[in-house]
């Protein structure tokens, strides 16, 4: 029976076509421009499908672009990366900026960032009047720096205590023909002489109530008794107008 060699009798696909690469007729390949080719008989290499015509015939054209197709699955969770590092800078008073970092990591050198002084800025305005304070205490009790009580009675320029005056006066009275001694008439007038300017100041500059104008014109009272009393211990009354 004899035999007859028909060669290809069906298409074969070879994928995109290679520049370098020779074809056999029935070779079929997808050019750069997206059109399918057929060989139509051998093919050397570098014979580009869509200009020779001789050995290639369009066998498909390049379709339309098609729908987008629907999103894929989500993939599965990777491996967890290595941990970072993280660098963190610090500025000194000098302006010097320096790093440092938490993973035992060369750190950038030290770079000095203070620029040269500025200069003098302008005077800002005058700011707002700031709130009214509290009002100031009318009672006397309540002052501070006020005289220091002189209790003794022998303080120069001390506050007279009313109460140690008037029992220094007691003791005096039943003893008339005792004499005062001139230091104690020199602390006699300065007492009385500190008493009387420091009553007159309250009367004359402060508000005071009621209980301590009574001890004021209490004081006062005493003043008298301890001037006649000094007039009745041999002072003269030059030196008891002194005292005013």
């Amino acid at each position: 029976m004899t035999t007859l060699n028909l060669g290809r009798v069906r298409p074969v696909w070879k994928g995109d076509w290679v520049s370098t690469a020779t074809y056999l007729a029935f070779d079929f390949v997808r050019y750069t421009d997206g059109n399918v080719y057929l060989a139509v008989q051998d093919v050397p290499a570098n014979y580009i499908p869509n200009s020779q015509t001789a050995y290639w015939v369009l066998f498909g054209g390049k379709g339309d672009k098609g729908d987008t197709g629907s999103a894929g699955s989500v993939g599965a969770t990777g491996s967890q990366g290595p941990r970072g590092v993280t660098f963190t800078p610090a500025v000194s008073a000098e302006g010097d900026l320096s790093w440092t970092n938490d993973g035992n990591l060369s750190n950038p050198g030290t770079v000095n960032i203070r620029g040269p002084r500025g200069l003098q800025g302008v005077a800002g305005s005058q700011g707002p009047a700031g709130p009214t304070g509290p009002a100031g205490t009318t009672n006397y009790n309540n002052l501070t720096n006020k005289p220091v009580s002189d209790t003794s009675l022998k303080l120069a320029g001390g506050f007279a205590d009313a109460k140690a005056t008037g029992e220094a006066l007691d003791k005096r009275v039943g003893v008339a023909s005792q004499s005062f001694s001139d230091n104690e008439k020199t602390i006699a007038r300065t007492n009385i002489g500190a008493v009387a300017k420091t009553e007159a100041v309250l009367l004359a500059q402060q508000t005071v109530s009621d209980n301590d104008k009574e001890q004021v014109y209490t004081n006062l009272g005493l003043i008298q008794m301890f001037k006649e009393l000094c007039l009745e211990n041999g002072a003269t009354q030059d030196e008891i107008d002194a005292l005013q």
